[in-house]
């Protein structure tokens, strides 16, 4: 029986190694994937953790410092490059392998555990987290280990799973949300009550230590308005999003609880918890979904082994789900693939290097800020690193302003104001993330002042300088 389930894991890691490695062998052209690993190499290459003088044209170092100093303490042993290319994937493989051990230890049946498995390693957060170096990339496999260590009887496990408890405030503090959440639900389940407030305290401090000389010294309210539905599901273009399929199975499997009644009430318990604060935070929904594979892998058990009144709507409805499952996951990851930088965008920032210095600041959509500050190693107006960042509301309206006003003398006004030099604009700017019309906002404006000057363009992106 060991030797059985060993070699279905093994096929397993085996499959989880390939779905891993596809994002970047299926793209045709040299550029990393997503925003995360341009920004942790341009942080570690500059070596300074004090002050951050690209973002927001320069901002006190207030990030999260957990994967900075892993993945900088990891370049000192290792080929910063080769890291950035490898160390996604083994975490990766190291996440699919402590999911395992974790199901395994909550006494779960085989079937139960190895399709939870099969979900995880076919869904859209896979590709998201683990097609680069992202902060969730090293989170995961440290809230499952804690988790892991949680669980079992000796002592020395358990002031480990403390340690790494600690630690996660270092991360992200949604992960230390995240862990508790698990605990308490778990430890109650147990009546094992009283273990849950020396881990409370931990992650209280690790909040203190982390956290607080941040919310004392810096603004850490934010706001940028978002289609949380489309967030939320893959197939509706989330990135990490849940695929609409995969809710099918996850109903089936509430379902199939719902038969022994109040047996499961921490089952729903933590699904409800799970909704609540996914709406808080788009994030927890990356945390979460690993209780949401298990909940589509009671779903799809309950299809395969229950009989319905109509055998032919039974195979039929299995048959949609597990194709309608695939070419959401199929989506997910040409989606990826073809993210942002491509190879248009690649050489407008490359071109942009070589002009002016890395004093002048770019002005463009926050999706774009990591890639501009990383590749021209010029100054952005703003990027996607909201929390702690300065004077964010009133940048945020300045930008709002400048996008839509056909005010030549204001835009012009709000331009010096922040001495921005260039403008970059994207073909996807102009198809919906900023604007729906060709004269609308800057776009007129840029076309009708003699402010302006287009010095890079193609088919995905043109730059602008403000004279």
């Amino acid at each position: 029986m060991s030797t059985r389930l060993n070699a279905k894991l093994i096929w397993i890691l085996v499959l989880g190694l390939i779905i891993l490695l596809l994002p970047n062998l299926l793209r045709t052209y040299d550029a990393r994937i997503g925003q995360d690993t341009y920004f942790y190499e341009r942080i570690i290459k500059t070596n300074n953790f004090n002050y951050d003088e690209f973002s927001y044209a320069g901002r006190d170092f207030t990030y999260d410092l957990g994967p900075i100093y892993f993945l900088s303490t990891l370049s000192k042993i290792f080929n910063l490059e080769t890291l950035l290319n490898i160390l996604p994937i083994i975490l990766g493989l190291i996440t699919i392998l402590l999911f395992y051990l974790l199901l395994r230890k909550l006494n779960l049946e085989k079937n139960e555990i190895y399709l939870a498995l099969i979900f995880l390693i076919i869904s859209p957060i896979l590709f998201y987290v683990f097609s680069s170096y992202t902060s969730f990339a090293i989170i995961l496999p440290i809230i499952l280990l804690t988790l892991y260590l949680f669980l079992q009887e000796n002592k020395i496990y358990k002031y480990l799973s403390k340690l790494f408890l600690l630690l996660l405030g270092f991360f992200d503090y949604k992960a230390l949300i995240a862990v508790l959440i698990f605990m308490l639900i778990y430890l109650i389940k147990e009546k094992k009550l009283k273990q849950f407030y020396s881990n409370l305290f931990i992650a209280f401090l690790s909040l203190i230590i982390s956290y607080l000389p941040r919310i004392i010294n810096y603004n850490i309210t934010y706001s940028v308005k978002e289609n949380y539905f489309k967030i939320l599901f893959s197939d509706l273009g989330g990135r990490f999003g849940i695929s609409i399929f995969l809710l099918f199975f996850i109903v089936f499997g509430l379902n199939h609880l719902w038969k022994s009644k109040y047996k499961y009430l921490h089952l729903y318990t933590a699904f409800l918890i799970s909704i609540l604060l996914t709406i808080y935070n788009k994030h927890f929904l990356i945390y979460s979904s690993f209780f949401l594979f298990y909940l589509a892998s009671l779903g799809f058990n309950y299809l395969i082994k229950y009989k319905w009144e109509s055998e032919l709507i039974r195979k039929l409805t299995i048959a949609l789900l597990i194709i309608g499952f695939l070419f959401s996951s199929y989506s997910s990851l040409i989606a990826i693939k073809n993210s942002q930088p491509n190879q248009e965008m690649l050489n407008a920032l490359t071109d942009l290097k070589a002009i002016g210095s890395s004093k002048d600041i770019v002005f463009s959509h926050y999706n774009y800020g990591i890639f501009i500050n990383s590749i021209t190693d010029k100054k952005n107006f703003m990027d996607k690193n909201f929390a702690f960042s300065p004077n964010f509301n009133e940048r945020y309206q300045d930008m709002q302003t400048i996008f839509y006003t056909r005010n030549a003398d204001k835009t012009k006004e709000l331009l010096d104001r922040y001495n921005i030099k260039y403008i970059l604009i994207t073909k996807e700017m102009k198809e919906g993330l900023v604007w729906n019309e060709k004269d609308e906002g800057l776009l007129f404006v840029i076309q009708t002042s003699s402010e302006f000057r287009r010095i890079i363009n193609n088919d995905e992106v043109e730059i602008w300088r403000v004279r």
